[in-house]
């Protein structure tokens, strides 16, 4: 008796062990689930189709593809350099006896038609062959605002210097920006969190996609930018070729990568990850704070009738452990600051690091950045950096928030395009400006034309640029992302995608030679 039990456990455990490979992950190579047109097609027409799901998981080489369940579609990164044209796939399904078949060959920016099939039914599917990285986010809703919301992240790079290729972690999600919040495409803040041993949770600090490592992350839309490249690129240029020219040996900038957003399985689009401007990126101990008496300020409002400064509520404290008595006297420093500004006959860059000044001056015309133009009523996209050293403090400037540059305009279609030959677009509250405006001109102005002549030979010279504009160019078109945002949201801002960047980048180097033209002249006239 105890013989014939044992042989029907072992009987009932084999049965259940044969169901489970039904739906367990099976291997081959792209390239044995590849069909002609015709074989394609004949599956499908000696098969009834059906909107059950017939596919649970699909890999390729052990590695998600990412589902958009709405659209049937899966999404799967290869490396632009060198794609593996013939990936092993793996594939589970709810439905016994489930095979794939494929039409089309894998190339980067490719949407390959696909069929989960058996010997009665069959579903359509797709799989877009991406080169950018892909971020899947699950949470109990995308009815988002301000709370954070937990989530679960999932992010995967192909790429072949890839240093984490997958990597996850729990953590929160929450809206984030003043207008842009209200558009359909959300900008996002993200906090990837642990829990230890003890329940707590922590920090979890992830260097995503080679970028510095920080809990902390920014998922930025470009929705009302045509080209989706300008915050990214000048941000970007400014990390390259600015960001460390200054005496605190400080990276003072931010980067960006492009990714592509998936929200529980629904795609989201073409996105930029990057990290927030900081006290870990500017070199501010938090915890000592008050004793070196060091802050960090955004500028996020300006009343036009502010006579001599902004109000205090013009300011968000980017310190967020920031005492109350701290905080009001890192705010009386930035009312001295811009008392001493709104004067208008500075006696020189003694408030603040020299080349930062002169560096974010320059910057500032060249990409036209509306939004740091006091006379435009604006100056609310600049981070202050208050840092003390033995002659004082001295004021850091960083540049933030670059949508509306490079010919776009204001209003939330960017309707305005500016002349590639407009130069007026100057940070006039900046020490640099007042001085070209007062006796100290030709100091300045030879200040200005030895810097532009350094830039212009390396981060800024036409190479520099286009290299960087390549990449990009690879990143949203070369991906098909930029199409698939254009069907995720037609409502946003678009082109032909065609186009690709070769109407921007004839703007950026049209910009350089005005650019070049102005410095010039205004060098001649500073000496005269």
């Amino acid at each position: 008796m105890k013989l014939f039990l044992s042989f029907t456990i072992l009987f009932l455990s084999l049965g259940l062990l044969v169901a489970a490979l039904h739906h367990a992950e099976d291997q081959f190579h792209y390239s044995q689930l590849t069909l002609p047109e015709a074989e394609f097609q004949q599956i499908k027409d000696s098969r009834s189709e059906t909107d059950r799901e017939l596919l649970d998981e699909l890999t390729f080489n052990r590695y998600p593809s990412f589902a958009d369940l709405p659209s049937s579609r899966r999404f799967y990164s290869v490396d632009p350099d060198d794609p593996d044209t013939d990936p092993a796939v793996g594939f589970s399904s709810p439905e016994k006896n489930t095979r794939l078949a494929f039409s089309g060959e894998i190339s980067p920016g490719s949407n390959i038609p696909f069929i989960a099939y058996t010997d009665s039914e069959y579903k359509e599917y797709s799989i877009a062959i991406t080169t950018l990285p892909l971020v899947q986010i699950e949470c109990e809703t995308t009815a988002f605002w301000r709370v954070p919301v937990p989530i679960k992240l999932t992010l995967f790079q192909n790429h072949k210097n890839a240093l984490q290729p997958l990597i996850k972690s729990d953590g929160t999600i929450h809206v984030r920006g003043n207008t842009t919040n209200l558009l359909p495409k959300k900008p996002f803040r993200i906090s990837l969190t642990t829990n230890n041993i003890a329940g707590l949770i922590n920090d979890n600090q992830q260097a995503l996609l080679e970028l510095r490592k920080d809990g902390d992350w920014l998922l930025y839309p470009a929705y009302n930018d045509q080209e989706k490249i300008r915050n990214v690129f000048s941000s970007n240029l400014w990390f390259n070729s600015c960001s460390d020219n200054n005496s605190f040996n400080l990276k003072n900038g931010m980067e960006y990568r492009f990714i592509e957003l998936f929200l529980n399985q629904e795609y989201w689009g073409l996105y930029a990850l990057g990290y927030p401007i900081d006290a870990k990126q500017m070199m501010i101990d938090p915890d000592n704070r008050g004793h070196f008496e060091e802050f960090i300020f955004k500028q996020i409002t300006w009343g036009p009738d502010a006579p001599n400064y902004p109000a205090p509520d013009s300011f968000l404290a980017l310190q967020f452990e920031a005492a109350p008595e701290d905080l009001r006297f890192g705010l009386s420093i930035m009312d001295q600051y811009f008392r001493y500004l709104k004067s208008g006959a500075p006696d020189g860059l003694s408030h603040n690091d020299e080349n930062n000044a002169v560096d974010l001056w320059l910057f500032t015309i060249l990409i036209q950045h509306i939004d740091s133009v006091y006379q435009q009523g604006k100056i609310n996209n600049i981070i202050y950096t208050i840092k003390s050293t033995d002659e004082g403090k001295k004021i850091l400037y960083t540049p933030w928030d670059m949508d509306a540059t490079w010919g776009n305009g204001l209003g939330m279609n960017h309707s305005v395009h500016l002349s590639p030959d407009n130069n007026s677009y100057e940070m006039t509250l900046n020490p640099v400006s007042m001085m070209l405006r007062n006796g100290s001109a030709p100091e300045i102005a030879a200040k200005i034309r030895a810097r532009y002549a350094e830039l212009r030979a390396d981060g800024w010279s036409e190479r520099a640029i286009d290299r960087m504009l390549d990449g990009f160019e690879q990143d949203i078109y070369g991906s098909g992302a930029y199409v698939r945002d254009m069907e995720r949201w037609p409502d946003g801002s678009y082109q032909d995608p065609e186009t690709g960047l070769s109407v921007f980048r004839e703007y950026v180097h049209a910009r350089l030679k005005s650019l070049d033209s102005y410095i010039g002249s205004l060098s001649a006239s500073s000496e005269n």
